[in-house]
């Protein structure tokens, strides 16, 4: 299912693959329209560490907005987002997160395949 789409231009190219994190295996060209492909279900880890969350969020332009959420939302979030050993993708608390920052369920899903790529 695809979800979004770009004009085929250098520009809709940029934002394209920007979009995607640069998976490229998820941008389908489709005469002057780029469409993007929804994040394979089975390809999206369901565990990251904070370390490679955190770098993925700052390479999205993220981190400092996640951040202010976590810090206003205070309590055990901030305990969570400090200290936790993994970040798990099933936890309610990312995609309030990810919504609070503008990302979409798709956007989470290209982050945590980006960020599992970070060593």
């Amino acid at each position: 299912m695809t979800t979004q789409t770009y004009p085929n231009t250098q520009a809709g190219r940029t934002a394209a693959l920007a979009a995607v994190s640069g998976d490229q295996s998820r941008l389908w060209y489709d005469g002057a329209t780029i469409r993007l492909l929804d994040a394979d279900p089975a390809a999206v880890p369901q565990s990251v560490t904070p370390a490679q969350a955190k770098i993925a969020l700052s390479r999205a332009g993220k981190l400092a907005a996640v951040e202010a959420v976590v810090s206003a939302a205070g309590g055990e979030t901030k305990i969570w987002w400090d200290e936790a050993l993994s970040f798990d993708r099933s936890n309610p608390a990312i995609a309030a997160m990810g919504a609070a920052v503008g990302m979409t369920p798709a956007d989470i899903d290209a982050l945590f395949v980006a960020a599992a790529k970070i060593n």
